[in-house]
């Protein structure tokens, strides 16, 4: 088989918007009810707007080639253009070959149905998502009260794709007259070029400029099992379990500086979004007040977020899945669906807000607070209410969970039932209780 197609995407924006003062009562909603005002009171009218876009063409190409229903071949290849990189990157082609096989010794073995192995390498890219990244440019300010422009962005002509390559094998098993089914992959995929906003010295009139820097490696396990516990006649019971485990590192910056995003770190040898925060060390029974390990490793009252450090592992997780079970009688079906992550710390953000004396004192509050230092020798669990509450490894806390996500109850009406309709071939009613 032989196919090939284009495709392509455009993306148009555009807007307008003013800003008035001292209003004309009667001329209200138009831009000649504004007063001039002037430097001294600053009341001076603002009209701007902007129009921006983005396009994205495609050419691709596929070949699939079958050998006795046995042994397959599936060749990929595009040729992608983005509006969001500089005319000389503008382009970048992208290809995938891919391979499976039937073994064939094992046709004699009753209780194997299918063992498949397969395997795989391609090529893809993604290209930046501002529009104008790659772009130097000016925009409008003001000086000592006059409209001026300045340059507001450095630009970068080299800007390029971030590109990925993926390595994959995997093997296709069922067993038992398909009573039970593995699907199994390993793969790792290497991203190199990552869009990297690279910190400037503030002398260079600018904070940051949009490179390609660095490396990143994800290498994991998937696998997939399902099998009937239960197959008779009419009644049907099924179950099934995934599992993925993902190694993400950082293996280069490219001789960029490690940086901060936040309260993450992206520094070689750590996963991509580790956590960087200052180490949380207690509280002082004599005064309440929170403290913390400083760089040198003593423990004292000063928060410093130059003292944090990466030791909390990482926003994402390592492992992750599902179970569910389910089933059928006649025609009926019920199925439930539960969900799992571990190796995952996350920060709890509403402790910034139902623990927080510095700006949100007047909103509601945490009942922690009544376990809150009051007199010297406490032995509260949180701090005296005059310590300035501050981001740290205090609400860093392990997010693994087992959830149930959804449940259904469905029934499906027999052929037979519809075939007068004539125009309804199938229909289906069902309850469902998803959940978060």
């Amino acid at each position: 088989m032989v196919a090939g197609f284009y495709e392509f995407n455009r993306l148009k924006l555009s807007n307008f918007e003013a800003t008035g003062y001292g209003l004309t009562p009667g001329l209200e909603g138009t831009l000649s009810a504004t007063t001039s005002g002037s430097a001294i009171n600053g009341f001076i009218p603002k009209v701007g707007g902007n129009r921006s876009g983005m396009a994205l063409a495609s050419w691709v190409g596929l070949v699939r080639y079958l050998l006795d229903e046995r042994f397959s071949v599936n060749l990929s290849y595009r040729y992608d253009g983005s509006s969001t990189l500089p005319s000389r990157n503008r382009w970048q082609p992208f290809y995938s070959i891919g391979a499976g096989y039937d073994l064939p010794w094992l046709e004699k073995v009753s209780w194997i149905n299918t063992l498949r192995v397969r395997a795989s390498y391609g090529t893809s890219a993604a290209p930046p998502t501002k529009y104008f990244a790659y772009a130097a440019g000016y925009g409008a300010s003001r000086y000592d009260g006059q409209p001026a422009i300045v340059p507001s962005a450095i630009g970068n002509p080299d800007y390029e794709w971030e590109k990925t390559e993926t390595v994959n094998a995997g093997l296709d098993l069922s067993l038992f007259d398909q009573r039970l089914r593995l699907v199994a992959d390993v793969y790792n995929r290497a991203t190199h070029g990552f869009f990297l906003a690279e910190q400037l010295s503030m002398t260079s009139g600018f904070t940051s400029r949009n490179i390609n820097a660095g490396d990143v490696r994800n290498r994991g396990v998937e696998l997939d099992l399902n099998g009937d516990i239960m197959r008779r006649k009419d009644l049907t019971w099924t179950a099934g379990v995934n599992f993925t485990y993902n190694k993400n590192r950082v293996t280069s910056l490219g001789g960029a500086n490690e940086y901060q995003v936040s309260t993450f770190l992206i520094r070689e040898g750590l996963p991509v979004n580790s956590h960087y925060i200052v180490k949380y060390a207690g509280i002082d029974p004599q005064t309440g007040q929170a403290l913390y390990y400083d760089k040198n490793g003593n423990i004292n009252a000063n928060y410093n977020f130059n003292a944090s450090v990466p030791d909390y592992g990482a926003n994402d997780p390592e492992i992750y899945g599902g179970f569910s079970t389910g089933l059928r009688w006649k025609g009926w079906s019920a199925d439930v669906l539960f969900s799992y992550v571990t190796n995952i710390n996350r920060y709890n953000a509403m402790d910034v807000y139902t623990l927080n004396n510095n700006s949100n004192v007047l909103s509601n509050q945490s009942r922690r607070w009544l376990d809150r230092w009051r007199t010297p020798g406490d032995g509260a669990k949180e701090a005296a209410f005059s310590s300035t509450r501050t981001y740290s490894s205090l609400h860093i806390q392990d997010a693994s969970f087992l959830r149930w996500r959804n449940a259904q109850i469905a029934y499906t009406f027999p052929g037979h039932l519809l075939a007068p309709l004539r125009v309804v071939k199938s229909a289906m009613v069902y309850v469902q209780e998803p959940t978060c």
